[in-house]
């Protein structure tokens, strides 16, 4: 057989390279139109989901749809706010769908969410309601609701490094991982529910974290007040550690003390859940 010579080799490659290019380019663009459709379902599945949250929450807080998009301001402390209605409020903001940039979710202290958001950049937050006294002359506290706006809002700050909701500065940069720790010890700083609720929020996703120290403190909403011979004030509620537990699912953490927080068994039994069968839990 006489050999092929490089002329030869190269007009057969290059019919072989045209062969190739006829059959892969209409397979090319039918994967092309393919996925443009899938990226069209998945915009309008998403509408559809953001129109159906809009509509929820707006027949709920008696607005129109218009108004509760386009005000700067919104007092929602009036309304019985379910977890249904919080989702969709946590949704809007997050997916910037909502004008809104002062919210006051339960009656507490009226947030700002340019704050929280990062869109005024402040590294440091406090909501504790320390300088603000009730009518009963008690501090007033971040309720469950807005602990969960807040959680939502500084998600995506980038230079917030401490939130105090209890009256103890969290070190939010190291709870979210933008500060590297392996441990953190937040015993003992009477934190209640909202900074449980925050806390669920920032550590899921760090995977430095591996070690919190909880104990000593009122994540179930109760707590033991000086000069009340030991009886429990507060009302008990699992809020805080629902979202504990959410956060604890996507963290790191394997070394987890929770003692002295009034933990029920069935709270016991969901923190288990969430954390595994190796994580180190103290209750």
């Amino acid at each position: 057989m006489a050999a092929i010579s490089t002329n030869q080799f190269r007009i057969i490659e290059a019919l072989i390279e045209t062969k190739v290019a006829e059959h892969v380019a209409p397979l090319e663009a039918q994967v092309a139109r393919l996925t443009a459709t899938v990226e069209a379902l998945q915009r309008q599945l998403q509408n559809a989901g953001l129109e159906k949250r809009v509509a929820s929450l707006a027949a709920k807080l008696a607005l129109t749809e218009t108004e509760l998009l386009t005000s700067t301001e919104l007092d929602l402390s009036g309304h019985q706010l379910f977890q249904e209605d919080l989702s969709n409020l946590v949704f809007l903001l997050q997916s910037c769908s909502m004008a809104c940039i002062r919210l006051n979710v339960d009656g507490g202290l009226p947030l700002s969410l340019d704050e929280l958001q990062g869109s005024e950049s402040r590294e440091a937050i406090d909501l504790s309601g320390a300088d603000r006294r009730s009518v009963a002359g008690a501090a007033s506290k971040l309720g469950a609701g807005s602990a969960m706006v807040v959680a939502a809002c500084i998600s995506k700050n980038a230079v917030l490094k401490t939130l105090n909701v209890d009256g103890h500065p969290l070190p939010i940069d190291e709870l979210k991982g933008a500060t590297p720790s392996e441990s953190l010890d937040l015993s003992d700083k009477e934190l209640g529910v909202a900074s449980a609720i925050i806390i669920g929020a920032c550590i899921k996703g760090n995977r430095t974290l591996t070690s919190l120290n909880l104990a000593g403190n009122g994540l179930c909403g109760t707590h033991l007040e000086h000069g009340s011979f030991g009886l429990q004030m507060g009302n008990y509620t699992l809020e805080g550690i629902a979202q504990l537990c959410e956060g604890l699912k996507g963290s790191a953490i394997t070394w987890l003390n929770l003692r002295a927080n009034d933990l029920d068994p069935s709270a016991k039994k969901a923190v288990q859940a969430a954390a595994g069968a190796d994580a180190t839990l103290l209750f």
